[in-house]
């Protein structure tokens, strides 16, 4: 009834302004000259140029034997003809018979009649007609101009003057350690001397004053305790070379102790 309709639901998936409508085209040859799998067929097409524009392309016998087109043969307006204008020769997988008919699949586009303009951007020029501009949009910066809006500014995109602040680096501290053990050349040679800390008044007060007799008595002191040191470096040098001539003499024992070992081993055992 009139009453009755059936709904149904799409997504288009693609819009094509110029749609490209073709039909099927079969063009049947036949052979008329077989050698193995070679054979030379007439009467597919009209011309040379034809059997170019489809050179390479896939052809069937009725028997379901494949083939493809290799190359057009001589016309016969020459000395050298070898067959009818548009033959052509074809490599098959088998050989085939010259009763075969050999067929090519093709397709040719049909020129379609243009019933509606399809506008392709609804963005034309100003001075369009009337008819025209009914249906034209106007760009953003027209819009703000009838409208009297200001192009909007970003904050950060405005150019400002850089302010870079200098970086300061704490200076280079190598360890004692690590400097003595450093080569002469790596070891730091310029350093900066430490400041020394002002006098205080509480300094002053504290500074003492020695006499003659506190003098001599600090510098008998000093000397004593130089030649404490002297001795105790004798005696660490004395100790470091006789604990190496006990190693040396440990050493001489210990070689003597294996060759006699071998000696007796070879003794004992040859």
């Amino acid at each position: 009834s009139s009453s009755f309709r059936v709904g149904g639901t799409g997504v288009i998936t693609e819009l094509q302004a110029a749609p490209r409508v073709v039909k099927k085209l079969k063009l049947v040859g036949e052979p008329f000259k077989v050698h193995r799998n070679t054979a030379f067929i007439k009467n597919m097409f009209n011309t040379d140029l034809e059997v170019a524009k489809f050179m390479g392309a896939s052809i069937r016998t009725v028997s379901g034997i494949r083939g493809s087109i290799k190359k057009a043969l001589r016309s016969s307006g020459g000395e050298r003809a070898t067959g009818p204008p548009g033959a052509f020769r074809a490599a098959f997988e088998d050989k085939i018979v010259l009763s075969d008919l050999v067929f090519l699949r093709a397709w040719v586009p049909v020129a379609l009649s243009q019933h509606c303009a399809i506008a392709e951007t609804m963005l034309q020029a100003q001075n369009t007609v009337e008819e025209e501009a009914a249906w034209r949009m106007r760009t953003l910066r027209e819009l703000r101009q009838s409208n009297g809006v200001p192009i909007p500014r970003d904050a950060n995109s405005l150019q400002r003057d850089i302010e870079r602040v200098e970086k300061k680096f704490a200076p280079l501290h190598i360890p004692a350690k690590l400097q003595a053990a450093l080569p002469y050349a790596s070891k730091p040679k310029q350093t900066t001397k430490k400041r020394k800390k002002p006098v205080t008044a509480k300094d002053r007060a504290l500074a003492v004053v020695a006499d003659e007799r506190e003098r001599k008595e600090r510098t008998v002191l000093q000397m004593l305790r130089t030649v404490g040191k002297e001795k105790a470096k004798k005696k660490k040098e004395s100790a470091a070379r006789a604990r190496s001539e006990y190693h040396k003499k440990l050493a001489k024992e210990e070689e003597k102790h294996r060759l006699g070992e071998a000696k007796r081993r070879k003794r004992r055992y040859i």
